[in-house]
């Protein structure tokens, strides 16, 4: 067997594994028993960064005001994108 056929075969196992004990069991074994699987619904409201802020009136993106996340999903986008310029200009020499 060479190595690419028992990466697929240990892939095909993995995926497998993770079927049965992540949706066979319970979503499929466990109700049969009549024991409720529930997944809670966690819900926390955004942090504004000031509440006064006048915000970006586009409806269509739903921009009103400037949240806590907004904010760290652009820096992090910023950072992901300076590294992988920098990992570009590295690679080229």
């Amino acid at each position: 067997m060479t190595t690419n056929q028992r990466g697929c075969v240990t892939l095909i196992g993995v995926l497998i594994f993770a079927a049965v004990f992540c949706v066979g069991v319970p979503l499929v074994l466990l109700p049969s028993f009549r024991t409720a699987t529930t997944l809670p619904v966690i819900t926390v409201p955004p942090e504004y960064y000031r509440e006064d802020w006048p915000g970006w009136n586009i409806p269509v993106f739903g921009f009103n005001e400037i949240v806590n996340t907004q904010g760290a999903a652009l820096l992090a986008t910023i950072i992901v994108l300076l590294i992988a310029l920098r990992a570009r200009q590295l690679s080229n020499g």
